[in-house]
């Protein structure tokens, strides 16, 4: 068996099952049961844009807003994580909170590299992605970036607004790119 299925021996399910009898984690679904999907045209076929737009299909789709109570104690939320995926051999806190900032740091990555190659084939709807995420760098705000560089000293009320606004420009992002 190789190391990356020996990881995954338990399922998601499980483990949200084992997070919410055992450490009272609260989750909230995600909001959107289906997402956009881009036109080839605007996005091309590259694995590397197929694979950001895959990821923020998943962050719409596949994550989570998890309430485990640690509030803006990330380095005990962390000790926490690492622990609990040791000991049942899982990467479902990392993979599949909505919350968590590497994972939103992705989704913006993602879009600031689908738009760089949407803006070289199709300026007109770039023009509607920047409205989306409006340009400073690329095609993100300072907004969205002093967003994400305070995001650790955050409230839980604060991360899921903040992972709210994620959620919604994300969706509009690829609904731009599918029309």
């Amino acid at each position: 068996m190789n190391q990356a299925a020996k990881l995954e021996e338990r399922t998601d399910e499980e483990i949200m099952r084992i997070l919410k009898e055992e450490y009272h984690f609260e989750f909230q679904d995600p909001l959107h049961s289906e997402a956009p999907t881009p036109k080839t045209e605007y996005v091309g076929e590259s694995p590397t844009i197929v694979d950001c737009v895959n990821r923020i299909r998943s962050y719409l789709l596949d994550m989570y807003i998890i309430n485990d109570s640690f509030g803006i104690y990330h380095s005990a939320r962390r000790v926490f994580t690492d622990r609990f995926e040791r000991e049942h051999h899982t990467t479902f806190l990392h993979r599949r909170s909505k919350l968590r900032g590497n994972n939103n740091l992705t989704v913006l990555w993602c879009a600031e590299m689908i738009g760089d190659v949407v803006k070289r084939r199709s300026p007109e709807t770039y023009e509607t992605l920047s409205g989306i995420f409006p340009p400073e760098r690329g095609i993100f705000s300072e907004e969205i970036y002093s967003g994400m560089r305070r995001y650790n000293k955050m409230t839980f009320d604060e991360k899921v607004n903040f992972a709210g606004e994620m959620d919604r420009a994300a969706y509009r992002f690829l609904e731009a790119l599918s029309e």
